[in-house]
């Protein structure tokens, strides 16, 4: 299965996840950082006026960019 990581993101700042996870594949490694997204959101780690600077970026184990998840679209749910 392939290495997927879900980084952090702050206008220029960026907190990368160094340990990954194996995936089946790309919708699988999407839902899983949703998944991520809801949970930062639900423990109340940031208020809501930071949570729109914050967006969870997935790569895939060659640097792909597979998705941009920003933290305020999914708090707006």
């Amino acid at each position: 299965m392939p290495l997927y990581y879900v980084n952090i993101v702050r206008k220029d700042a960026k907190t990368l996840d160094l340990e990954g996870v194996n995936l089946r594949d790309d919708a699988a490694a999407m839902k899983y950082a949703l998944a991520d997204a809801v949970d930062l959101i639900a423990q109340g780690i940031l208020d809501q006026d930071s949570i729109k600077h914050y967006h969870l970026e997935v790569v895939d184990g060659t640097g792909r960019m597979v998705t941009m998840i920003s933290l305020k679209d999914v708090a707006g749910r």
